[in-house]
C-alpha cells in the first residue's frame, strides 16, 4: 500500500480538533436485489481482561450473494448502520469480484449497538479504538467458526474496507491482528494523532477550490472578514444573529458563545459540505456563495449556512446550552453520537494526514 497526505490552505476561521463524521456516509446506489439479514453477536465488554466476563449484543448487516470463498467486511465507524453498504458501491463490487460474503459491523456505543442502557461516563471508558478493534477480532473469529453457518467460511480470507475514522480501524486491524486481517482498504484514514488538526480545514480548502472554484473562497473569505467585524460591537452582532438566524442572539463579549457560533453555523457547515458531497454539490454551493446579486459578503454566507439541512431550525450560538445537551446520557438524545466520539478522540480524531491508497 502507498499513502499520500493532502494539505491545503486554511481560510476559514477556526480549527475543528475533530473531524466531522457523526452520521453514516451516504449510502451507494443500489445495484443488488437482496435485503441484507441483520444479525446479533455476543461480543465482550472488556477484551483484555480475563476475569471480566460481562457482554453485549454488536450488530451487523449480512449480504451472501457472492459468497464463496471469502469475506469483506465494512467495518461501520461513528454512526448507525443500515443496510444501503451491502447492496452496492466498492465493498458490493470487490464482494462480486472476490467471490466473498459481505458484511457491516455496528461500532460499540453507536446505532443499536449499546453496551450500556445509557452513556453516562463510567461506561464510556469502555469506548477506546481497542476495545472496538477487538470487537471486530472476535467478529471474525465468529464468522469463521463453526458456530456461524456451520462453518461455511472456516477457510476465508478476510477483507476490510472502511472510511474516515473507520478507515482507521481497517489500517489497524491488519496491524494488530494480521493473522485475522489479510487485506484493508481505507479510505481518507486519519492515522497520525496530534492535538490540535488545522490540516481538516485545509483538505476542505482545497476541495472548494478544486471542486468550485478561487472566486468562492475569496467570497468564503470576504464573508468570515465581514462576520469578524460585525461581532465587534454588540450592534453588530445583533445583526450577525438576525442573518444566520442563530438560536439565540450571540453574546459577542463571550469567547465561548462565538466559537460556538463559528462552530456550528460555520466550520461544520463547510465540512459537512465536502464530507458528504455528490458529484456538483461543491459547485452548486459556490455558485449560491458567489451570487453577485447580493452585494454584503456576509449576507451570501448567511444565505448560504442557513439553506443547508445542518443549520435547521437555527445554529446553536450558546455554550452553555451546548454542554447541558451534552449532559444527557439517553443513547436517544439529539447529541448522543457526538458526545460518544469525545472519549476516544485522543486516539482518533486529532489527526494530521488523510491517508489514502494509490
Amino acid at each position: 500500500m502507498w499513502f499520500q497526505a493532502s494539505s491545503g490552505l486554511l481560510l476559514l476561521l477556526l480549527s475543528p480538533c475533530l473531524a466531522v463524521q457523526f452520521r453514516e456516509p451516504p449510502a451507494p446506489t443500489r445495484q443488488s436485489t437482496r435485503t441484507p439479514v441483520e444479525g446479533w453477536i455476543d461480543v465482550r465488554l472488556n477484551h483484555f481482561m480475563a476475569s471480566d466476563t460481562q457482554t453485549f449484543k454488536m450488530r451487523y448487516y449480512y449480504n451472501d450473494e457472492f459468497a464463496a470463498d471469502n469475506i469483506v467486511i465494512v467495518v461501520g465507524g461513528e454512526w448507525q448502520i443500515t443496510p444501503g453498504y451491502l447492496t452496492g458501491g466498492l465493498a458490493y463490487e470487490l464482494a462480486e469480484k472476490s467471490r466473498a460474503a459481505l458484511f457491516y459491523t455496528e461500532h460499540r456505543f453507536y446505532g443499536l449497538t449499546r453496551p450500556f442502557e445509557d452513556t453516562s461516563l463510567p461506561g464510556l471508558a469502555y469506548l477506546t479504538v481497542d476495545q472496538a478493534l477487538a470487537d471486530l477480532a472476535q467478529f471474525i473469529e465468529y464468522v469463521k467458526s463453526d458456530n456461524f453457518e456451520n462453518g461455511r467460511y472456516r477457510n476465508a480470507k478476510v477483507a476490510l474496507e472502511g472510511c474516515s475514522y473507520a478507515g482507521s480501524m481497517v489500517t489497524w486491524m491488519r496491524l494488530a491482528y494480521p493473522h485475522l486481517v489479510d487485506a484493508a482498504f481505507s479510505d481518507s484514514g486519519p492515522l497520525y494523532a496530534q492535538e490540535d488538526f488545522p490540516e481538516y480545514l485545509e483538505v476542505i480548502t482545497e476541495a472548494i477550490r478544486s471542486q468550485g472554484s478561487e472566486e468562492c473562497l475569496t467570497s468564503i473569505q470576504q464573508g468570515m472578514e465581514r462576520v469578524v467585524e460585525l461581532l465587534g460591537t454588540t450592534n453588530g452582532a445583533n445583526q450577525v444573529s438576525q442573518m444566520f438566524r442563530t438560536c439565540s442572539p450571540i453574546d459577542a463579549s463571550n469567547a465561548l458563545d462565538v466559537a460556538t457560533f463559528f462552530w456550528y453555523g460555520i466550520t461544520e457547515t463547510f465540512a459537512y459540505l465536502v464530507q458528504y458531497a455528490r458529484p456538483g454539490q461543491i459547485a452548486q454551493a459556490c455558485a449560491a456563495l458567489n451570487n453577485n446579486t447580493v452585494s454584503d459578503p456576509a449576507q451570501r454566507l448567511a444565505d448560504w449556512i442557513t439553506s443547508r439541512p445542518t443549520t435547521q431550525p437555527c445554529v446553536k450560538s450558546k455554550y452553555s446550552d451546548e454542554v447541558t445537551n451534552h449532559r444527557n446520557t439517553s443513547f436517544d438524545s439529539s447529541d448522543a453520537t457526538s458526545k460518544s466520539s469525545f472519549p476516544s478522540s485522543r486516539n482518533v480524531y486529532r489527526t494530521k494526514h488523510f491517508a489514502r491508497i494509490t
